[in-house]
């Protein structure tokens, strides 16, 4: 044995290096050699049909005849752009390509050359990127500014291949306009300051002057007018004012199109003179002078423009004339109706219906046009299912249409599973969740498994009453059965339901109503004993935390009781059972200070209360949404902390009789990024996401999993590993096997876990498929085979011969060091009485081994756990 000693402040706390696990486990989890899990990642929900809806951002054209449609929908998880690249005949030649994530608004524009101009905002953010016809990458996503919102976001191009990107940019005022040169870079920048600005739209000349246009509220007439201004290529202001010469009413939604070889243009827009829209335009000569009145475009009775979907879109192309587009109610439905003009802004014909079918609705419609007369009318369709899809017809430049309008990708069976909730036990398990390939609302699902991992039949719809809307289930298993509980509005009331089931999926009885009046969110849970006896708790709408208990069969032992003893200031609770039927209930309390804290309540397996209410976490900072798991060894609260500036995953481990073993602890080694913890919680519809999953076997081992950003950045299914005393086995390690080669696929919408024995069963929300979020699993062992990945955590501080890090006291406490390698054995450990202050702890490693340490550090108020990583 080797006697060290380090200096913790003044005093000198002895410590001693050790080879030995912690002596009540028995098994050695996260070794360095790993085996293959039962069975790895696998597709859960069963859907072939159904869509996404797809919102349509703009559509250009290049010289050669090719349109790029721009496109944004869910089927990454959040909305993201997509690029679709079409041949002159319409057949896509390149995409979709992925462009950002949980983007806003968006526009393109194409140089006659084929390079895709792609700008969009994100976060405050606006990025511009560039591609090629075949949608190569020429410029990798750039930040062209920060700090704004841009709820409106417009491209143009000139025939050099330069381009302008115009925003608002605090929330619809001052709009902005970059000037980006043909290789992607950003040049200059002009700011029209102090004043509002919605729906700014931009164009410009070979010359480099600019136009901007946005609508704006005008005190004097009462009412939105249309205003321009002109640039020229010093980003002076040459000329502005109003466009219509008539200001009453309203007048919104403009666009325009500058000729870039003369630089004179032309303002398009929706005006309510009559009390109803039209779509009127006016000229404007290089100076920015307009040449006459505006006139009317559409030539159907006054007013038939569209008020549902109000938009207005023009397009041309020196020498050939322009396009203009717009939504037309004139036949009593939605339709896209056109009308060309020749290079002097006379109409060429009439106006023309661009889509054929009757009886659906369009909306959002937007041309293109190449520089040699090549247009693409493009715009959101609902003649399938009711849901909008991106529809496109292309134009000649002799304003024929060799063929109709086409989809230009339905992704067909692209619709959104979510919040999944999983049992396990050894003779099969079963996974539920929330689907929408039914009702848009959410239905309930649920899949079988064996225990091997093979599916077991196929999707089984839960609920037996489908008309109201049904979200986030909670799944328990025991006794060879399974409970799913769900919140379900079929009656016109938010009320929690259940359905038992045989785990070879044998439905017993139909479902059942669990709570008798509304619940305020739908953040409950649900956990059963051996025997499958069970109970469930719920937040009801006064803010008082619910229980009732069940037996075997499905019959209510117990009417509901509160379980927090201060009423109307409680929610989010969770519930873990041992196999006796002894329970703990976890609940997030309101305090005085109005922050969020933890509180829990034991009861026996009788259901009777064992002591109060009892305080898990106080802190000044919130914590969120509790999580508990229980075995006869104990059990384990774990929940998000707002500490220190960002948010973890803590944890606390307690005895059977409620009494706390060590202090709270960071599960997790790094913060979790406040853009996914509020993703995952509050995602889609009426459903609320868990922050953390937690499972716990027979000796009090247990696994926490959690969404954070993994190695690549992009949300992914985290899990760790503990032994019973809090020792990690390790550093969190990803679930998820991402496409190789596209690694930043989105996981959201819960993780959940379970075990029993051996069995480990993982499922989360997952968009590798880029059809929405799909269902997957795996099914594992305790000791995590096959589970690879380390997660981008903290790379851990490097040393060679000494590690040294500080820690502080408020008052007199022992403080417990130890040091545990990557498979949880502890190498170093010392105790000592402190005083108040700041301390500093050295580890000194004798005759180890190169690799990654764990420094963990009980103060008796905080755990502290730092990575060093030792190379001799």
């Amino acid at each position: 044995m080797v006697v060290l000693f380090f200096a913790l402040g003044d005093l000198v706390l002895w410590g001693e290096e050790v080879d030995v696990h912690p002596s009540h486990v028995e098994r050695a989890y996260l070794s360095s050699t790993f085996g293959s899990p039962i069975r790895d990642d696998f597709l859960v929900n069963d859907d072939s049909t159904g869509f996404l809806t797809q919102y349509n951002r703009t559509v250009d054209v290049d010289s050669s005849g090719y349109t790029y449609i721009l496109m944004e929908d869910a089927r990454a998880g959040l909305y993201s752009l997509f690029l679709y690249i079409l041949d002159p005949s319409g057949s896509v030649s390149a995409g979709p390509v992925k462009i950002g994530t949980n983007t806003d608004d968006a526009g393109i524009a194409v140089s006659p050359d084929g390079k895709a101009l792609v700008a969009w905002e994100d976060g405050e953010l606006v990025w511009i990127a560039m591609y090629d016809r075949s949608g190569n990458e020429l410029v990798s996503p750039t930040v062209i500014d920060s700090g704004i919102t841009a709820y409106e976001l417009d491209v143009a191009a000139n025939e050099n291949g330069e381009y302008a990107v115009a925003f608002d940019t605090d929330g619809n005022e001052n709009p902005k306009v970059w000037r980006i040169d043909s290789n992607g870079n950003p040049v200059s920048s002009f700011l029209y300051a102090g004043v509002e600005s919605d729906h700014v739209r931009v164009s410009m000349d070979n010359s480099g002057n600019i136009v901007l246009v946005w609508d704006y509220y005008n005190s004097a007439s009462t009412s939105d007018d249309v205003y321009f201004c002109l640039i020229d290529n010093t980003n002076t202001l040459v000329t502005q004012g109003d466009v219509s010469s008539v200001l009453t009413n309203t007048q919104t939604c403009p666009d325009v199109w500058m000729d870039p070889q003369t630089g004179e243009f032309w303002i398009v827009w929706l005006d309510a003179r009559t009390s109803y829209y039209d779509v009127y335009m006016r000229h404007f000569d290089a100076s920015g002078t307009p040449t006459a009145s505006e006139e009317i475009v559409n030539d159907g009775a006054s007013g038939t423009v569209c008020a549902l979907w109000p938009h207005v879109s023009i397009d041309g192309a020196s020498g050939w004339g322009f396009a203009v587009c717009w939504i037309d109610d004139r036949n009593g439905e939605y339709d896209v109706y056109a009308q060309r003009f020749d290079a002097g802004g006379a109409p060429i014909g009439g106006n023309l219906k661009v889509n054929s079918d009757i009886g659906y609705s369009q909306r959002s419609a937007f041309v293109g046009t190449g520089s040699n007369g090549h247009h693409t009318f493009a715009w959101e369709d609902k003649r399938n299912a009711g849901t909008a899809l991106l529809y496109a017809r292309l134009f000649q430049p002799d304003g024929t249409s060799p063929n109709p309008e086409f989809a230009v990708d339905t992704n067909e069976g692209s619709l959104l599973q979510m919040c999944a909730s999983c049992g396990i036990e050894r003779n099969g398990g079963i996974i539920a969740w929330m689907d929408t390939r039914y009702s848009s609302w959410g239905d309930i699902f649920a899949q079988f498994i064996d225990t091997l991992g093979n599916l077991i039949g196929n999707n089984i719809l839960v609920a037996d009453d489908t008309t109201g809307e049904a979200y986030n289930p909670d799944v328990a298993v025991g006794g060879g059965s399974a409970i799913i509980v769900w919140v379900d509005n079929r009656n016109g009331s938010y009320l929690l339901y259940g359905q038992r089931y045989g785990l070879d999926g044998t439905p017993y009885g139909s479902n059942f109503q669990i709570s008798k009046a509304d619940l305020d969110a739908p953040i409950y849970g649900v956990s059963a004993d051996r025997d499958g006896n069970f109970a469930v708790v719920w937040m009801r709408h006064d803010n008082n935390i619910m229980l009732r208990r069940y037996n075997n069969a499905g019959i209510p032992l117990t009417d509901t009781i509160v379980v927090n003893d201060v009423r109307d200031n409680a929610g989010y609770p969770d519930v873990a059972m041992d196999p006796d039927g002894n329970f703990v209930v976890v609940w997030n309390d309101w305090n005085a200070d109005g922050t969020y804290d933890v509180y829990m309540q034991l009861f026996d397996s009788t259901g009777s209360r064992i002591g109060s209410n009892v305080t898990v976490i106080d802190r000044t900072g919130d914590v969120y949404l509790p999580r508990v798991a229980r075995s006869r060894a104990g059990f384990v609260v774990v929940w998000a902390d707002w500490v220190e500036g960002c948010w973890k995953i803590y944890a606390q481990i307690y005895q059977n009789n409620g009494n706390p073993i060590g202090t709270p602890f960071p599960v997790s080694s790094d913060s979790i990024p406040s853009w996914i913890l509020w993703n995952n919680i509050f995602y889609y519809y009426y459903t609320l996401g868990s922050i953390a999953g937690i499972t716990m076997d027979s000796l009090g081992n247990f696994i926490v999993g959690w969404i954070t950003a993994g190695d690549h950045g992009d949300p992914d299914f985290v899990i760790r590993g503990f032994y019973a005393d809090g020792t990690p086995m390790g550093p969190e390690v990803i679930v998820n096997n991402e496409p190789s080669g596209d690694e930043e696929q989105w996981t959201l919408g819960n993780s959940a876990m379970s075990s029993c024995g051996d069995l480990l069963l993982l499922t989360w929300g997952d968009a590798r498929r880029w059809k929405g979020l799909d269902v997957y699993a795996e099914l594992n062992t305790f000791d995590l085979a096959g589970v690879k990945r380390v997660s981008r955590e903290k790379m851990g501080r490097i040393f060679f011969q000494k590690y040294t890090t500080s820690f502080t006291l408020n008052h007199v406490s022992r403080v417990n060091v130890r040091v545990c390698d990557v498979s949880g054995r502890i190498v170093y450990r010392a105790s000592s009485v402190m005083e108040p202050g700041t301390h500093t702890f050295t580890w000194t490693p004798k005759n180890k081994a190169s690799g990654v340490y764990f420094i963990v550090i009980d103060t008796g108020e905080e755990r502290k756990v730092e990575k060093a990583v030792y190379l001799r």
